[in-house]
Parts: structure tokens; sequence; C-alpha cells
């Protein structure tokens, strides 16, 4: 019986630590799910500084303005650079490597990538800005946008 892992091979392969693991790029699925965690994130570390406030001040009337910053909706911008964070490329990263190692948790996935890894690593899962400016299109001599 074939198992789902073999259905969905991994498109490469990248040797970490001495041991060959099987990657698959990042696709829609894992950007949403990176979306809804950075959120969560977000939206935990906004209600500390609440909770912290409410001691500093020694009072649970905090301003409109404080509470309603906790409850907007991250920017584009704010879970962008959560992504950029060495928690946010650790969960992209464990997204990739399960692809092909489903054994793999986000701990082992981040003890596994040295930061001399890391550069090779974001090539192979197609996050790597190298990757990005590849794909960005020439523009055609005498073509004005």
């Amino acid at each position: 019986m074939t198992e789902l892992t073999d259905t969905l091979a991994p498109v490469k392969s990248i040797t970490l630590q001495g041991k060959p693991y099987k990657v698959g790029e990042i696709d829609v699925g894992d950007l949403a799910d990176f979306e809804q965690w950075a959120t969560e994130i977000i939206t935990a570390r906004r209600f500390s500084k609440i909770e912290l406030a409410k001691k500093v001040y020694e009072t649970d009337d905090i301003p409109v303005s404080i509470r309603e910053e906790a409850l907007r909706d991250p920017t584009k911008e704010e879970i962008e650079e959560e992504g950029k964070s060495i928690k946010g490329a650790t969960f992209l990263l464990h997204r990739a490597l399960r692809k092909g190692n489903p054994e793999i948790t986000v701990e082992m996935a981040g003890a596994l990538v040295n930061i001399s890894d890391l550069d090779r690593m974001l090539d192979v899962i197609g996050m790597s800005d190298k990757k990005k400016a590849e794909k960005k299109p020439k523009s055609i001599k005498g073509l004005r946008r």
C-alpha cells in the first residue's frame, strides 16, 4: 500500500548535520498556517502587554486605545516581520522538513538547522531572497511600466 508521504514526495534532499533529509517547498497551505500561527503569537504578545500595564498601573482600567490595539487584526507587515524571527523561520523550516520526514518536530527542526545551513535550506525550500530575485520578471527594452 502506498503511504501518503510517498505520493506527496518531497522534491529535494538536503544534508543537515551529516544526515540526508527529504524536504518539500513551502506551499500556500504552509503560508496560511504560518499566518494563523503568527496572528496567534502577535495577539498573545499584545494581551501580555495589557496584563503588564494592569500590574504597573495597579488598575484594571486600561485605556480604550490599548485594548483596541490588542483586538485589531495584525497587519501584513507585522505577520511578515514575525516570519523574519528565529521562531518564524523555524516554523517554516519545520513545515518543509516534515513533508519528507513526518516524525520531525518543531524542536527537532530548530536543532537540525545551524545558522551556517540557513541560506542553503531557505534556497532548497524556495524561500531564499536569491530565488525571489530570479523569479522577478525582467523588463523588456523599450517598454515602460
